[in-house]
């Protein structure tokens, strides 16, 4: 058999490609199992402090993240929302 190991943030990829999943936060494993066990939106959203929604890749079945926008407040800018982004 082989085993191939991919470290990545990039969970809509690994929903795809991947049988087995195991979420760290801060180093620490919080979860492990099926991307359909692992990715479910209430632990996402705290392991990433971001909204988001969970649904179903159309083309195979997989788990598909989708994130939100946060509430923001009046005047508050997009550039505020996303620091990260928009430096």
């Amino acid at each position: 058999g082989m085993a191939v190991l991919i470290v990545s943030h990039q969970l809509n990829l690994v929903a795809r490609f991947a049988r087995s999943v195991v979420l760290l936060h801060h180093g620490r494993v919080v979860a492990a199992g099926s991307p359909d066990e692992v990715m479910q939106a209430p632990m996402l959203e705290r392991v990433y402090e971001w909204p988001l929604v969970v649904s179903r890749d159309p083309a195979i079945g997989a788990p598909s993240l989708v994130p939100l926008r946060r509430k923001t407040l009046r005047g508050q800018s997009v550039a505020t929302e996303f620091p990260n982004i928009f430096p």
